[in-house]
């Protein structure tokens, strides 16, 4: 349909519109790519979020289902899952629903675990540091700091106040 303004408004915010970006949505676009798909702003599209329930529900709703349909994917590949295939056999024979097995990935248990116990599992780095670093610059004011950077401008050596 073409962007002829309040028509292309109405048209989106009707059932079949409603219909339409929901299945967007359900599919795993963003709301900035579903206004570029439909012509418009990505601030327009969220104003009509805020004013349209029926849209906004919808929208939310679908992109839910989304999430749930990849965690369900990632579940079963941090997991392991078993599949069925067709295959050829060495002597040319075709073999139907041949039991397969992926194995866990380990990538997808690391960001399962990063992402589900954080505490746990997240990846830090703890670095301890001990002693002192003295500077001889401490107990100099701000005049004396001037006056030791002119001295040094052109001393690349000089580091020690004097």
């Amino acid at each position: 349909m073409a962007n002829t303004g309040k028509s292309h408004r109405k048209y989106w915010l009707s059932g079949d519109g409603i219909s339409i970006i929901s299945s967007m949505a359900r599919d795993g676009m963003t709301s900035e790519e579903i206004a570029k798909k439909i012509g418009i702003a990505p601030s327009t599209f969220y104003k009509w979020m805020h004013e349209n329930q029926d849209l906004s529900e919808a929208v939310m709703a679908n992109k839910e289902m989304a999430d749930r349909t990849v965690e369900a994917a990632l579940y079963q590949l941090a997991t392991g899952f078993d599949y069925y295939e067709d295959k050829v056999s060495a002597s040319g024979k075709r073999l139907k629903n041949v039991v397969q097995h992926e194995s866990p990935n380990i990538a997808a248990i690391k960001m399962w675990l990063n992402n589900r116990q954080p505490k746990k599992w997240r990846d830090k780095r703890e670095i301890e540091l001990s002693g002192r670093v003295d500077s001889s610059f401490d107990n100099l004011g701000t005049d004396e700091l001037i006056k030791h950077l002119e001295k040094l401008e052109g001393d690349k050596d000089g580091l020690e106040p004097k």
